[in-house]
């Protein structure tokens, strides 16, 4: 359990900055060649720490290939990954992949249950809300809203007795990392104005 929470932690050193986030991947994918099962298993929440919110080509693709592996929790884990990676963007590549995993996947309900997540993530707020930390290209990071996006991570990574058994409450933790994607213009006295 505590290598699953340092593959994670791989991810939130690194989630800032372009290089590290090189490196991090280069280190993601030996992880998912030479490491035990629990270790594999936390990567693609790792991926998703890297870009939440911003679904980035080669991200989505990998998690994609995860998304379709014979591990149920990697597969999981993948498909949460997809929906925090692609929150509040409806990107239409991710919804197709969505939906053809709901397809393939219709005969397992926990799995269902993790695209119907993802899918809801992807399509929040139609696509007027965010989940990412950062603001001003980067420069300052919302705490509040990293610890829910990371307390809804850790829940995953024991998927079976988390969000798929009795404590699917938790994913209520991720209203601390919503915030708008449009400007709202106001006055002095903070009322609604049109511009």
């Amino acid at each position: 359990d505590h290598q699953m929470a340092a593959v994670l932690g791989i991810g939130l050193i690194t989630m800032g900055e372009d290089v590290g986030s090189e490196m991090a991947l280069r280190a993601f994918d030996h992880l998912l060649h030479y490491c035990e099962l629990p270790v594999k298993r936390a990567v693609p929440l790792a991926l998703a720490v890297l870009n939440i919110s911003n679904p980035d080509f080669t991200i989505i693709d990998q998690l994609s290939r995860l998304s379709h592996d014979p591990d149920a929790d990697m597969s999981q884990n993948a498909l949460i990954a997809l929906g925090v990676v692609s929150a509040g963007t409806n990107n239409s590549r991710v919804a197709g992949l969505l939906r053809q995993l709901s397809e393939f996947y219709s005969k397992e309900a926990s799995h269902v249950f993790c695209v119907r997540i993802a899918q809801g993530l992807l399509h929040m707020g139609k696509g007027l809300m965010t989940i990412n930390p950062f603001h001003s290209d980067k420069l300052l990071m919302n705490g509040p809203a990293l610890a829910g996006v990371l307390v809804l991570l850790h829940s995953c990574l024991d998927l079976k007795n988390t969000l798929l058994d009795k404590s699917h409450y938790l994913l209520y933790y991720l209203t601390c990392a919503m915030n708008p994607r449009m400007l709202i213009t106001v006055d002095e006295d903070i009322a609604w104005r049109p511009v």
